[in-house]
């Protein structure tokens, strides 16, 4: 390999890990501030959750366009366009935030933006370390979201002191990033095909069932991965294990644990296959899940919590190698957007599903159910075999 290729290898684009952690000032920064929202605005708990929910319900339809605008017309346009109306819709939610249906507005535009630009982290990624190289340059990324997911709610709790607004002025941040980031994103590699023929090329891969199955893994860890943080607060409380601050400790702690565990992973040569790897962080994930079901004490719940956060980051990090190069080149925005947009359909249906689960189980059943679910899609995982070769890295 000649010097200048290696170079390429070991770069990680540093807009994308820039812009990873950003858009979680969509959502985990501004949970603090949800309370405080309700008692300013007078709203109802459902209003509430139609304002969380603005944003993830356009990034299920939307991702999937963005995805084919950037192979259609390169990564730059889609990726810096995404961060200025990101940018955009928070300085105007931050400057007109008296108005609960302009704020309504204003936050599903957003949730357009970040249906763009957060898949496109992946895939920027992707474009730019080859091969098995591309478990580090993901473990990079998952790092950065694993510092916002640890930092956010941190920053957004000290904004809610100067205004329950405050905190959606960290989305500003978007803008500089976007007149940044121009200068640097290449526009990235086009199909020079019409958004039709894009799609008509994806619905061909999706009849493929390795793809069908490759596709399903998103889902799932994210509908356990939010099944986890919307009810395991639950769990601890009512059951009289955590206090709600001992509980809000515990899920910094689970997330701290798979910072670590993507670190890590930034160093190490993978060897084994891929299926391999996926599917027993998935088994791991469920076991945690049923001894969290099973927990009657403080050390239960932690341990059960802090393995969690381990085999899903893990996992995540595997995963999103594998998804990134399980097609060609100039597919890769669009296959990954489609992913984008079955990973949020996960994090939509978590709440909902196992809240009908709920209705007539107790929580701790509930969550044996749930790890039950997890560790018999990890024993699945041996269907994706036929992508092995492009989850491993290289010495």
């Amino acid at each position: 390999m000649s010097d200048a290729a290696a170079k390429t290898r070991v770069k990680t684009p540093w807009y994308a890990l820039v812009a990873a952690p950003l858009m979680l000032t969509g959502t985990q920064s501004l949970v603090p501030a949800l309370p405080a929202m309700q008692d300013a605005l007078s709203l109802t708990e459902a209003q509430i959750g139609l304002f969380t929910g603005a944003y993830f319900l356009p990034s299920i339809v939307l991702a999937l366009p963005a995805g084919m605008l950037a192979d259609r017309f390169g990564r730059r346009a889609v990726f810096v366009g995404g961060l200025a109306v990101f940018g955009l819709s928070g300085l105007i939610m931050t400057i007109w935030h008296d108005s609960f249906t302009f704020l309504l507005i204003a936050r599903s535009v957003q949730g357009a933006a970040f249906a763009g630009v957060l898949p496109l982290t992946m895939t920027l990624i992707a474009d730019a370390r080859m091969g098995g190289d591309q478990v580090k340059g993901q473990s990079h990324r998952s790092v950065a979201m694993k510092v916002g997911e640890t930092l956010g709610p941190a920053a957004g709790g000290a904004l809610v002191l100067i205004a329950w607004f405050a905190p959606m002025a960290l989305q500003v941040l978007a803008l500089p990033l976007a007149a940044v980031a121009w200068r640097h994103v290449p526009t990235g590699r086009t199909t020079g095909s019409s958004i039709g023929q894009s799609l008509g090329v994806l619905v061909a891969a999706f009849k493929d069932l390795k793809f069908v199955l490759l596709q399903s893994v998103g889902f799932f860890r994210f509908f356990f991965k939010f099944g986890f943080l919307t009810f395991m607060p639950l769990l601890a409380v009512d059951e009289g294990i955590l206090t709600i601050f001992e509980t809000g400790i515990v899920l910094t702690v689970s997330a701290a644990a798979a910072l670590v565990i993507a670190a890590v992973m930034t160093r190490l040569t993978i060897k084994r296959p891929a299926s391999f790897l996926i599917g027993l962080n998935m088994v791991i994930v469920g076991l945690s899940l049923v001894w969290l079901g099973l927990a009657d004490s403080a050390w239960m719940l932690i341990s059960a919590s802090v393995l969690f956060g381990l085999a899903d980051s893990a996992a995540s990090i595997i995963y999103s190698a594998v998804i990134t190069q399980a097609v060609e080149d100039d597919m890769r925005a669009t296959f990954v957007a489609a992913n984008g947009a079955i990973r949020n359909l996960g994090k939509f249906a978590a709440p909902v599903g196992v809240g009908l689960l709920l209705l007539v189980l107790s929580i701790p059943t509930g969550f044996v159910i749930l790890g039950i679910a997890a560790v018999l899609v990890g024993l699945a995982a041996p269907t994706l075999r036929s992508f092995d070769s492009l989850g491993r890295t290289t010495a």
